[in-house]
């Protein structure tokens, strides 16, 4: 049992989304949407903390900007498209 815990970051294998967490298009209780978003978010965390994979993160920024834009205009009613709310 006196295995060395040094390991070289490069040999882990690189995060990717398993496919068992969309096995369903909606989640059948609200337990299962919150484990699907969470492991979401711990390989997007992964990914976007990795410098190998040079995320644009101003362009990552601006699309979620946008498109949490287009999700509150729903919320209050209007009926904006990304992009009339680009354009605009």
């Amino acid at each position: 049992m006196n295995q060395s815990l040094n390991h070289d970051p490069d040999a882990l294998p690189k995060p990717i989304l398993p496919s068992w967490i969309f096995d369903r298009l909606t989640p059948d209780c609200l337990e299962d949407a919150a484990f699907s978003s969470g492991a979401t978010l711990s390989l997007l965390l992964v990914l976007l903390c990795d410098p190998s994979r040079a995320v644009p993160m101003d362009l990552l920024r601006t699309r979620m900007t946008l498109r949490a834009a287009v999700h509150c205009s729903k919320i209050e009613g209007r009926g904006v498209t990304e992009t009339e709310l680009r354009d605009a």
